[in-house]
């Protein structure tokens, strides 16, 4: 998910499928993805999850406190998979 103008650059980096958010939304176009890279805190689960496909996985580069909080409980209860919080350097 890119502005148009980035769409290009995405597919030469290998993206399959590139979606303009400036004209369509994602989460609302019905296509399964197998992940989601949120990496500016508008994709929480609530929204993605019925387009993530079974087993899919959400990773979350921005995410609130509620949704780390929120990750173990999905990973438990579901297919979906929400890797979420700080990273170790």
């Amino acid at each position: 998910v890119c502005s148009g103008a980035n769409a290009e650059a995405m597919r030469r980096l290998g993206a399959a499928h590139v979606v303009d958010y400036t004209r369509v939304d994602f989460a609302e176009d019905g296509q399964p993805y197998d992940v989601i890279a949120d990496t500016v805190g508008n994709a929480p689960y609530a929204r993605v999850r019925r387009v993530l496909a079974p087993r899919g996985r959400l990773l979350l580069v921005l995410a609130t406190l509620p949704e780390m909080l929120r990750a173990p409980w999905v990973n438990a209860t579901s297919r979906h998979r929400i890797v979420a919080g700080p990273v170790a350097e």
